[in-house]
């Protein structure tokens, strides 16, 4: 199971390096206006895809899990490509619809290199969410070394592209070049998937279809109000600093939260792995290995999120000098405030798992509130008085009181 997690984590490095070499070439070859543009239709892609993760995702990994009959596993991935590809069309033609009215009452113009460009964009948008689909397939199962050879293979696609296409020259790379990438890289995940789609091509019966994506949209209900309300958690800070500081603090703020960001994903590489076994173990009873397991993920991540609080303690300022230049060296207090962040987020992403694995969805929801309002409440009394540090220790407190709200609710359903 080991060998599981560290697949886990190499596949989260190898989307780092991906996001690396999207800061050093992307940013570098687009205008300022083209990457805005970008950055502007990636977020609507990032909303998307929360919205389909939250109402299907989460549930499809938690049931798939659980259930052991073949016939019951065909019609739940059936009952969550259905409403994988419905919701991601819905959305698509909202996009299309709103971008429609915004040009017929002159806020935007599009001309025709702009219409293809915004064509290649939907298809981006659906070959992502359908690999994030196969990808929770394979999560499900525990598959990681497959999914690390895709993910592989896809970003050795794109990072190759981005990097021959930037040595042409700058003009090369554009908005229609970058989603074109995209997609082709994106579309890699049909070759390593082509037995499986086999398998799972056989039609199902319609009443049972119809039940299991009652089942999910029920469970998904509330992870998906989880999923938004926890991002929205996340942008508060980037929101409420601008309005009692300056844009310059919020791009410092937002630097140092980068590197803290790209320290957590080693959460949760853990925890997708955690969440299918936990849901097998509940559904057998097996309360005690739920424990050890929990134990022991507590001890290797609070050892390693010690280690990174103390390196960044005594050589923070070399930190961000390797990371950012010299301009960002007198942010180490800062970055040593916010370096506490994921030790204490431990506790909300095991303690979802557990209660998620309980089929309790309601307690994640109502953790994610309480962190949402005390997120609110201490950014208005702290950001007046410390700027940036205060919004880094309001996420903080945050982030650690919903998260024991929640793990001190799963571990108590473990009696």
């Amino acid at each position: 199971m080991m060998n599981k997690y560290f697949e886990n984590i190499l596949t989260k490095g190898v989307g780092v390096l991906k996001n690396l070499a999207t800061i050093f070439f992307v940013i570098r070859s687009l205008s300022k206006s083209d990457y805005g543009l970008w950055g502007l239709l990636t977020t609507f892609e990032m909303i998307l895809l929360m919205v389909i993760s939250g109402l299907c995702f989460t549930p499809f990994v938690k049931f798939y899990s659980e259930t052991k009959s073949i016939s019951d596993k065909r019609s739940l991935l059936q009952s969550t490509a259905i409403i994988t590809v419905s919701g991601t069309m819905i959305g698509l033609l909202l996009f299309y619809a709103g971008i429609y009215l915004s040009y017929k009452i002159s806020l935007i113009s599009i001309d025709h290199l702009m219409v293809k460009f915004l064509f290649l964009f939907g298809i981006m948008v659906f070959m992502r969410i359908i690999r994030q689909f196969w990808q929770n397939y394979l999560i499900a199962q525990i598959r990681t070394r497959e999914i690390l050879h895709i993910t592989i293979a896809a970003n050795l696609i794109y990072i190759g592209s981005i990097t021959y296409l930037f040595l042409m020259g700058n003009s090369v790379l554009s908005l229609e070049t970058l989603a074109i990438i995209y997609i082709f890289s994106d579309g890699i995940i049909f070759f390593f998937l082509l037995k499986d789609i086999k398998i799972n091509i056989v039609p199902e019966p319609r009443n049972r279809l119809a039940s299991w994506r009652i089942k999910i949209l029920g469970f998904g209900r509330f992870t998906f109000a989880s999923n938004s309300l926890a991002v929205l958690t996340s942008r508060t800070d980037a929101i409420m600093l601008p309005a009692f500081t300056s844009t310059t603090i919020l791009g410092e703020y937002m630097a140092i939260k980068n590197i803290v960001d790209v320290v957590r994903n080693l959460t949760t590489a853990i925890v997708e792995i955690a969440f299918p076994k936990f849901s097998k173990n509940v559904i057998q009873e097996k309360f005690n290995d739920i424990k050890k397991s929990t134990l022991k993920y507590f001890l290797f991540l609070s050892f390693f999120y010690s280690l990174f609080i103390l390196l960044v303690w005594l050589f923070g300022q070399n930190l961000l000098f390797l990371a950012y230049g010299i301009k960002y060296q007198h942010l180490s207090d800062l970055f040593l405030i916010f370096s506490f962040l994921p030790l204490v987020g431990i506790f909300g992403s095991i303690g979802s798992s557990i209660t998620l694995a309980h089929n309790i969805p309601r307690q994640v929801l109502i953790g994610t509130i309480i962190s949402f309002t005390i997120n609110i409440i201490l950014n208005l009394l702290l950001i007046p008085v410390l700027e940036a540090k205060g919004a880094a220790l309001a996420t903080i407190c945050s982030v650690f009181i919903g998260g024991i709200y929640v793990f001190r609710f799963g571990w108590k359903k473990l009696g």
